[in-house]
């Protein structure tokens, strides 16, 4: 059994729903906003402030782990509570990380990580700089679901997200970034 949980939503819906429109408007607003909201955790990651970002999910983590009882754990975002619940309980679970960056973040590395999945082999050799065994890094690329694939006439993208055909856009298709 697959048991799939958005633990950052579930555990905080009200901080998961701000921190996804400031993600969100960050395209909009600006490179600089961007530039904070992406690389700004690096800056905070060892400071007293980040203290509250690793209790984040504590309870839900060990509802979910006493209800289902895994065999392993598959992380798609950078939760540290999860890590850190082999320490805070003495209770090991196999826990990979399918790091969905193309640079790294601290906030993905932690030494209860028993493999990771990366998107590029800079990704892996940045890990193995920081003292990952290199055998614990797999370069796999972002899985992506197949809806992504699809062709979708520009027509249809331009109007279901309001937008101008005469607008300049920058586009990873089909993810369009306003400029």
């Amino acid at each position: 059994m697959v048991v799939v949980s958005n633990l950052y939503q579930e555990s905080n819906p009200i901080v998961s729903e701000v921190t996804q429109y400031l993600y969100l408007k960050s395209f909009s607003i600006g490179k600089q906003f961007y530039r904070l909201f992406y690389y700004g955790v690096d800056k905070i990651y060892n400071k007293r402030k980040f203290n509250i970002y690793l209790k984040m999910g504590n309870k839900r983590l060990d509802e979910l782990i006493q209800l289902h009882n895994p065999d392993i754990i598959i992380i798609t975002f950078p939760m540290i509570v999860v890590p850190e619940y082999r320490n805070k309980t003495g209770k090991v679970i196999p826990t990979f990380n399918v790091m969905t960056d193309f640079c790294l973040h601290k906030i993905w590395v932690h030494e209860n990580i028993d493999r990771y999945y990366v998107a590029t082999d800079y990704v892996k050799q940045k890990l193995v700089e920081i003292g990952t065994h290199p055998s614990d890094v797999k370069v796999t690329g972002i899985p992506i679901r197949p809806q992504f694939e699809a062709d979708v006439p520009q027509s249809m993208i331009y109007k279901k997200y309001g937008l101008s055909s005469d607008k300049k856009f920058f586009s990873s298709w089909p993810v369009l970034t306003v400029y």
